[in-house]
């Protein structure tokens, strides 16, 4: 019984000690840049033997790079199911995509860090990140694709080229994204919830029948 508990406790310790690694390193490479953090800065920052780093990724740097972006996608998969599930046949057009575009804005705030080292290192992905966050990408689109359609059997817009339609919606929800994390005080006008309104509105007045 004493055996289990002692390597029930190393276990807990290791996950623990695991999680710090992963943490120290996701720090230090949203704020370095992975080629400028070393071994050494990640384990010192939580006052880790430097060779211990091997026992628990014995591939290195990069197999902490590729944990941290495999895990960190599954939680924003996680994130973008529950926010496909909360699009309501009851909301109108435009509420279901001002709903979307304050969720996306949420999603980058869910993990910062994340999403720059997503796109900073971005050439390091490997292969089993890139499928997932291919995956999670065409499940957003094949979404939003038969949002649409579906609101043209309602009548509530008129056909027209859904997978235009969609690349459109897409492009709207990211650049107002991009117009939050830019930090520019010239774009604080295009930064709150009544321009997003607008624009979306804008969007999907040229959507609309003309009847």
């Amino acid at each position: 019984m004493n055996s289990k508990k002692r390597m029930t406790s190393r276990q807990l310790q290791a996950i623990e000690r695991r999680q710090q690694l992963l943490g120290s390193a996701k720090k230090l490479f949203a704020k370095n840049g992975y080629y400028n953090t070393s071994v050494r800065s990640i384990t010192q920052s939580i006052g880790m033997a430097d060779g211990l780093i091997y026992h628990y990724f014995p591939n290195g740097k990069l197999e902490i790079l590729h944990t941290i972006i495999r895990e960190g996608c599954e939680v924003l998969s996680e994130h973008v199911n529950k926010i496909l599930a909360g699009i309501d046949d009851k909301m109108t057009l435009d509420e279901v995509i001002v709903y979307f575009c304050k969720e996306a804005r949420n999603t980058f705030q869910l993990d910062n860090e994340l999403i720059i080292i997503m796109f900073r290192e971005k050439d390091l992905l490997g292969r089993e990140t890139s499928e997932l966050l291919l995956k999670t990408f065409v499940k957003i689109w094949n979404a939003v694709n038969a949002f649409l359609k579906k609101r043209a059997q309602f009548g509530e817009i008129r056909q027209l080229d859904f997978g235009m339609a969609t690349h459109q919606l897409m492009c709207t929800v990211a650049s107002t994204v991009i117009m939050k994390y830019l930090g520019d005080n010239k774009l604080q006008q295009h930064n709150d919830n009544t321009y997003i309104e607008r624009l979306i509105q804008f969007t999907t007045n040229s959507w609309k029948r003309l009847d």
